[in-house]
């Protein structure tokens, strides 16, 4: 190889060295310029990652809301199991709850409490009725009724998400807080800003899966109301256990395919 050949490729290789710093610059200051804190985001990659061993989780859960917010969902406590999704993409989960309906401020009324059991086999969903004494099954999703997103809002579905943190892990904002326990678990507490609103995300030391997430929104007269989804004695496995979503009917129940109410 002569001189002139030698001068060539060492200029190719270094315009391609100088190409990369030039990338890795210009992504760093991306990143400071959306507000982006290393170690916050990295404890959101880390927790992506240990989600993606989780195929079956069981959990007590408590979700609340906050200021206006409190108007228009209920409070919910209970237990839920979910799972991965089956084959066609039809979500396996199952919630036995007490939903307290919402009231408006400063109202005399004293909702009653409303116990269902509801869930989806993978095929079909079905919502457990002890007052009617009746199981709505259908492989539409409808028939959990009126009430069928507010079951759902008991599901940390980050757990069983195929992409965990997805919108999350390209938001403006992603920070550290204070760290914070849920229970007994010691978490990290990461902000985040996508265009969807802001949520903190509380992530256990322990094994990097979520605990509790607030989120908030903002009103049109610009207050500020949140949701809080707080789990605990999270038990989890990388084998699904598909026989724990399946639809059982009590004894002495009317079961039928019309929608719950």
């Amino acid at each position: 190889m002569n001189n002139w050949n030698r001068m060539v490729r060492f200029a190719g290789v270094l315009l391609l060295a100088l190409a990369v710093i030039v990338r890795a610059d210009e992504g760093q200051a991306e990143e400071k310029t959306k507000n982006v804190s290393p170690e916050a985001k990295k404890i959101l990659e880390q927790s992506a990652e240990a989600v993606k061993k989780v195929n079956f989780a069981q959990y007590n859960g408590d979700y609340t809301s906050t200021a206006w917010i409190r108007e228009f969902l209920p409070d919910i406590t209970g237990k839920a199991i979910i799972g991965q999704p089956s084959s066609y993409d039809v979500p396996r989960f199952r919630c036995e709850i007490e939903m307290i309906p919402p009231v408006k401020p400063d109202s005399d009324e004293k909702p009653e409490a409303r116990k269902l059991t509801a869930g989806s086999d993978g095929d079909n969903y079905f919502l457990i009725d002890p007052k009617e004494k009746t199981a709505y099954v259908d492989m539409d999703p409808a028939v959990l009724g009126a009430n069928a997103r507010d079951i759902q809002r008991l599901l940390m579905n980050v757990l069983v998400d195929k992409e965990p943190y997805e919108e999350e892990l390209k938001a403006d904002t992603i920070q550290k807080k204070d760290d914070a326990k849920v229970g007994s678990e010691a978490c990290h507490v990461v902000h985040v800003k996508t265009d969807q609103g802001e949520a903190h995300w509380y992530i256990s030391k322990s094994d990097l899966l979520p605990r509790r997430v607030e989120r908030f929104y903002k009103n049109r007269e610009d207050k500020v109301g949140s949701t809080d989804l707080v789990i605990t004695d999270l038990q989890y496995s990388s084998k699904a256990n598909e026989d724990r979503f399946a639809v059982t009917v009590p004894a002495g129940y009317k079961k039928t395919d019309e929608f719950a109410p």
